[in-house]
């Protein structure tokens, strides 16, 4: 009887990770067809479920959870675990200015996007005013099509003084 037991126990613990790993895999695709950004939950925790974009033919897409970042690309319908940390953006003074001008036309045109010296990629887009001067941005930096860094900023045009 105790190897029975067992034996349902492990079986338990197979499908749980299963479900887990299908929790995951559904949350990646899901962001990866509709190109939006979400919260889920994920293996119980909160999970921000980020879409980077298209790189390579394929849909890229990063998981955020208790600090830890997953990458992702979606091929023809199939999720691909990238297994690999994405490196630190360098924040030197080039880098800043590439960055201050796509937020800047994203503030203009709705959304921006240039790549720095270094080859990471530097997305930003309006997702909605706040107020009649406020902006709500969604700033997305990439390398080789993994997230690098993403904060979503509040930014407000200061009244001209004339």
């Amino acid at each position: 009887m105790g190897r029975n037991i067992r034996l349902l126990v492990l079986a338990g613990a197979s499908l749980a990770a299963f479900s887990q790993a299908g929790e995951l895999s559904e949350a990646v695709a899901r962001v990866a067809r509709t190109h939006q950004t979400t919260q889920a939950t994920i293996h119980g925790r909160e999970a921000q479920v980020i879409y980077v974009g298209q790189f390579n033919d394929c849909e890229a897409v990063s998981v955020l959870s208790s600090g830890h970042a997953q990458h992702f690309r979606i091929c023809d319908s199939n999720v691909i675990a990238r297994n690999t940390v994405a490196p630190k953006w360098p924040e030197g003074p080039d880098n800043k200015r590439v960055l201050a001008a796509v937020v800047q036309n994203a503030i203009l045109y709705g959304q921006a996007s240039q790549s720095d010296n270094d080859g990471y990629l530097i997305q930003a887009r309006a997702l909605g005013e706040v107020g009649s001067s406020c902006k709500n941005l969604d700033v997305l930096i990439s390398f080789d099509g993994d997230l690098v860094d993403h904060a979503l900023k509040k930014v407000c045009e200061s009244p001209d003084k004339t």
